[in-house]
């Protein structure tokens, strides 16, 4: 029985074309599922930060609030603690009264090309329609503040955050338990999935 060894340059020819294709189509697929995931784990840093502020708040025996504030091309946010038993308010933010417990920090800096925004084609949580790219991604009533008690309740509201590349993300906080989910927009089925 004779074998053959090696192969002909058009064999060689067709494999390496067949390899430069399936290289070719999977690039791409990795990279949108590499921007995809980016904008959860953004989303699972910033419901971090909620449980480290509801631990926070617990151990101090005062308020927690994380302040969330239009940075640049941006939003920055940091927490403060409540001094005077009154709430973690601007003006007292402003007065040096309640202090800040962190530095300021920026989605960007920590996921690159995540940042608060929403996407043209995402409806709001809970439903209603799309909400459009210039609604206000802090959704957390009349202020920008999310407070935390030392009692485990928070303020309620929802927290978008949006990639580069359109993939879209939210945190949303439940109020009387201070609880946390985390939502994805699949823009397939057009609905929030909860992750």
């Amino acid at each position: 029985m004779l074998c053959q060894r090696g192969a002909t340059l058009v064999e060689a020819v067709v494999a390496t074309g067949i390899a430069i294709v399936a290289v070719g189509i999977s690039v791409p697929l990795v990279t949108a599922g590499r921007h995809e995931q980016q904008v959860i784990d953004a989303a699972r840093f910033i419901s971090g930060r909620i449980a480290l502020a509801r631990a926070g708040a617990a151990r101090r025996g005062a308020s927690i609030g994380i302040v969330f504030t239009p940075a640049g091309d941006g939003v920055g946010f940091r927490s403060y603690v409540d001094a005077n038993g009154n709430g973690i308010r601007t003006s007292d933010i402003d007065g040096g009264i309640d202090l800040p417990i962190d530095v300021e920090a920026r989605l960007g800096d920590h996921f690159n090309g995540v940042r608060f925004g929403l996407s043209p084609a995402a409806p709001a949580i809970g439903g209603g329609p799309p909400v459009g790219i210039d609604a206000d991604p802090i959704r957390l009533g009349a202020s920008d503040i999310l407070s935390v008690s030392p009692l485990g309740t928070a303020t309620s509201g929802t927290l978008y955050l949006r990639s580069r590349e359109g993939h879209q993300a939210a945190v949303s906080i439940l109020g009387a338990t201070a609880r946390v989910r985390i939502h994805q927009f699949d823009f397939q089925a057009g609905r929030w999935r909860t992750r």
